[in-house]
């Protein structure tokens, strides 16, 4: 397994500040256009989660937020 995370219509998605995270923690692979890879402990990417708003890329790309704090649906 190449362990490249791949995300399935309708999946929930977060939009994380690295700059929230370790120096290190997020490194761009650009694996697909602008993919990062995170290596850090779960509770730390929880805590660098982007707020939902306008200001939330995913918002910007048209995504709407959910009720869960700063998560998105992916479309159908």
């Amino acid at each position: 397994m190449d362990r490249q995370q791949v995300f399935q219509p309708n999946a929930k998605i977060w939009s994380v500040d690295t700059s929230k995270l370790p120096k290190g923690s997020a490194i761009a692979d650009n694996d697909s256009a602008g993919h990062v890879s995170v290596f850090r402990y779960p509770e730390q990417i929880k805590a660098a989660v982007v707020q939902s708003g306008p200001e939330n890329f995913l918002e910007q790309l048209g995504l709407k937020p959910m009720e869960e704090f700063g998560s998105y649906r992916l479309p159908k």
